[in-house]
């Protein structure tokens, strides 16, 4: 890769390891193509069930950017109750480790 390796070691007090290669910066920033609205995703409606606060906001915080319409809970009672009541989703993520409960 153009660069050099060395070592310097002095008896009974321990070395150093040294390297050095040639970077130079990247010519442009790089892009994030998918923090901008997906046109394929427009206004898809969108389940999200995770008992996980966090998770489960900032997948409805990603998929608003991609132009989504989600709908999240940490419940899973709750998300049966909207499809029960004749709720429609496009797609879901679903928790595949949520806590046990008895419908």
């Amino acid at each position: 890769m153009g660069g050099k390796m060395w070592a310097e070691s002095v008896p009974g007090k321990g070395s150093a390891f040294h390297f050095t290669l040639p970077f130079r910066a990247a010519p442009q920033a790089a892009q994030f193509p998918l923090e901008s609205a997906q046109p394929q995703l427009a206004n898809l409606r969108l389940l999200i069930v995770d008992d996980n606060p966090t998770n489960c906001r900032i997948l409805t915080l990603q998929t608003s950017k991609w132009g989504m319409a989600p709908r999240g809970t940490q419940d899973a009672k709750q998300a049966l109750e909207w499809l029960r009541s004749g709720e429609q989703f496009d797609l879901a993520i679903l928790d595949m480790q949520m806590p046990a409960w008895t419908a």
